[in-house]
């Protein structure tokens, strides 16, 4: 069920990311636009690198996780002690990928949003022209 999750949520943005860079070359935008979706990209990939590979938070007092949106490792406080919960190595190397990728591809959503909503207010603009 988690795979089926994470396989449609960066379906779900990664087509969003498609279609705001096909938007950008169909309207032949400046560089201004592309400068702020790599920002935005970059700085997503960063936070994604940071929140999946060494975030780690505690969500009750007995139970703390290791990466975010999914986490990689959970620990659990049994009598006293912390255990820790791992996957195999290649597993958590895919879900940090995963991790990675979600925010990155996240962080497209405010550019597109941003340019969407100045397409449509220059399409309302009266043109002044006599």
């Amino acid at each position: 069920m988690g795979f089926l999750l994470i396989v449609a949520l960066l379906g779900l943005l990664g087509w969003s990311a498609f279609c705001t860079v096909r938007a950008f070359r169909r309207k032949h935008v400046g560089a201004g636009w592309w400068l702020f979706l790599g920002t935005f990209l970059l700085g997503g990939i960063a936070t994604g690198i940071w929140s999946g590979f060494m975030l780690e938070y505690q969500a009750s007092p007995s139970l703390r996780f290791g990466g975010f949106p999914f986490p990689m490792v959970i620990f659990q406080l049994e009598s006293g002690t912390w255990i820790d919960y791992v996957h195999e190595q290649w597993i958590m190397i895919l879900i940090g990928l995963a991790d990675v990728m979600l925010v990155a591809l996240g962080s497209v959503i405010p550019v597109s949003a941003v340019f969407y909503v100045h397409r449509f207010l220059q399409k309302r603009k009266p043109d002044v022209r006599s």
